[in-house]
């Protein structure tokens, strides 16, 4: 009896498999095709148009410490701009960087990921020392906009937080201009 359950399970699993392969692909996963499938992408044109996301900006805040405060915006194009200490517009910085294709595809692809795990606009701590976060990725039919405030989000949207945050070391930035 065991056999026969462990058998109609298993043929259970099997046509739950069949269904997810004969589901549409999405653009993620045809982007995901384009980017594993070739050492440099060859249409750049064909994967920007399959990118819904035309800009992905991060907002870092303050803290009750030394925490970095910027406002980095990258575009679909491979424009980015940072304005450092955004919020004393005195103070502020601004610098301009590229940004791959290929990278830019799979930060729009993490975005997607993001967004389908935070479905909320806010996530708060309940403490008052730490930094707060807000991600706005736009599409031509509006935006997703998030904010999170001493990292409690779902645990994808902190992966996102931290990539856009490496991301801003890594680029090569050029400017400095009031």
């Amino acid at each position: 009896m065991s056999k026969i359950v462990a058998i109609v399970v298993l043929l259970g699993l099997a046509s739950c498999q069949s269904e997810v392969e004969r589901s549409p692909t999405t653009w993620a996963d045809e982007i995901q095709e384009l980017v594993a499938s070739h050492p440099m992408i060859r249409d750049e044109e064909q994967v920007r148009s399959l990118i819904p996301y035309e800009s992905i900006t991060i907002e870092r805040g303050p803290c009750f410490g030394s925490c970095p405060v910027y406002k980095m915006t990258i575009n679909r194009n491979g424009t980015a701009l940072l304005t450092t200490d955004h919020l004393l517009p005195r103070e502020a910085l601004r610098y301009s960087a590229s940004i791959g294709l290929k990278d830019y595809a799979r930060l729009a692809q993490v975005v997607e990921i993001a967004r389908r795990a935070a479905p909320r606009a806010e996530y708060m701590g309940q403490w008052t020392d730490d930094f707060g976060v807000t991600i706005t990725a736009k599409t031509a039919h509006g935006a997703w906009r998030v904010h999170d405030y001493g990292q409690v989000a779902p645990a994808e949207l902190w992966a996102l937080e931290e990539l856009l945050h490496h991301t801003r070391s890594d680029l090569q930035w050029a400017g400095g201009v009031r």
